[in-house]
């Protein structure tokens, strides 16, 4: 019976081995849903611009595009900010890189916290004319 628990355990804790992927999130202002067309959009602009990309998905009404560097990942967050404008919202993420087979049995990585993240890492926009009085 102990040896079943260390071994599911284990399986359970597998995910976070695999870290994780500097990715780009592209989601819909105002309750908009990113479309095929969008995913399209994307895909063409990271070819126009030589950015390599490990994957672009659409999922859930948003765009997620993982990249192997996180200087891969700003180049494609300033390219596809310029390209689709104020239509959507060009976040950065980090994207987990568990394999389909653990994230099919719901093995998730455990979420870090900021402490444990190395500290806090903010970056916030605003409008310059809300800043400037």
């Amino acid at each position: 019976m102990l040896v079943v628990v260390i071994i599911v355990g284990l399986l359970y804790a597998l995910p976070n081995l695999y870290g994780e992927d500097p990715a780009v999130q592209i989601t819909g202002v105002r309750g908009v849903a990113a479309s095929e067309q969008t995913l399209i959009q994307v895909q063409k602009t990271l070819q126009e611009e030589k950015i390599p990309a490990k994957s672009v998905a659409l999922e859930e009404g948003a765009i997620l595009a993982r990249f192997d560097t996180t200087d891969t990942q700003l180049r494609a967050r300033e390219a596809l900010m310029s390209v689709l404008g104020d239509k959507y919202v060009v976040a950065l993420n980090l994207a987990p890189a568990t394999p389909r087979w653990l994230a099919a049995i719901h093995a998730d990585p455990m979420k870090l916290g900021l402490d444990l993240r190395g500290g806090v890492h903010f970056l916030m926009e605003g409008g310059y004319g809300y800043r400037v009085r």
